[in-house]
């Protein structure tokens, strides 16, 4: 990020937003970055992000169940499927299907409905930066941020 001078403030700022003023809740806005790193097969991301979920609570086999696409499982709650089937198509179909909206509409204000569409679209472009200037895996700092937030869950 250092080599995007220009961005990397605006980036930080939105990601600092994301951290702590929005009405989505922290962990299912977690469980929406869970779901659009594997969707998008983020690499560097992901071994951040397992971490991240660890620091938030979230079980090892809801993350195993997020990247398998295993969305109607029943450790997820109404809520959290229509949650992560919402993130799919916005990630793969980008316009979402009536059946889906409703759904995730039924549990999300609209405030909630745009916040995780800019959860979502943060990801894909930081996954997308990670990626390709091919960011090394080993170690994971992804928890240090949200713990310096104090947000587990």
């Amino acid at each position: 990020m250092a080599l995007a001078e220009t961005m990397a403030p605006h980036l930080k700022a939105m990601n600092m937003a994301m951290a702590t003023s929005i009405t989505l809740p922290p962990r299912e806005r977690e469980v929406v970055a869970l779901a659009v790193l594997h969707l998008e097969r983020g690499e560097w991301e992901i071994v951040q992000h397992r971490e991240v979920a660890e620091f938030m609570g979230i079980p090892k086999a809801m993350v195993d169940a997020i990247a398998n696409e295993r969305y109607s499982d029943q450790m997820f709650t109404d809520r959290e499927q229509a949650l992560l089937a919402f993130t799919r198509q916005v990630v793969r179909s980008v316009r979402v299907d009536d059946l889906i909206f409703k759904a995730v509409a039924a549990f999300y204000d609209p405030r909630q409905i745009v916040e995780t569409i800019f959860v979502i679209g943060n990801y894909m472009m930081l996954l997308r930066i990670s990626e390709v200037v091919e960011l090394p895996l080993e170690g994971a700092a992804g928890a240090g941020f949200w713990k310096s937030q104090k947000q587990p869950a």
